[in-house]
């Protein structure tokens, strides 16, 4: 099922990537399905402690240690450079 974004004229213009953290809780599994339904969102990365019980092709799950996000960063740099993952920008 498709929705629509809001009516912003930069999502109506361009596609969008998203790292969404708490994909798993209340407000982070309505985000998530939003995200998943919308033309307008190309792909979606949930971090978070354990992978959201939906399956779609746009989603990657990531399970992390909040307590280590070190770690985490380093995940998402290898997976990019790896090509698992189109994630626009990185932080160090």
């Amino acid at each position: 099922m498709q929705t629509r974004c809001a009516s912003t004229e930069w999502c109506e213009t361009r596609l969008m990537r998203v790292l969404l953290a708490g994909a798993t809780g209340l407000a982070g599994r309505a985000l998530l399905g939003r995200l998943l339904g919308c033309a307008r969102c190309e792909q979606v990365v949930a971090v978070g402690r354990q992978g959201p019980s939906t399956a779609h092709p746009k989603l990657q799950a990531l399970c992390v240690d909040f307590d280590r996000l070190d770690a985490l960063s380093a995940e998402l740099v290898r997976r990019y450079r790896d090509g698992e993952a189109d994630i626009d920008s990185i932080p160090d």
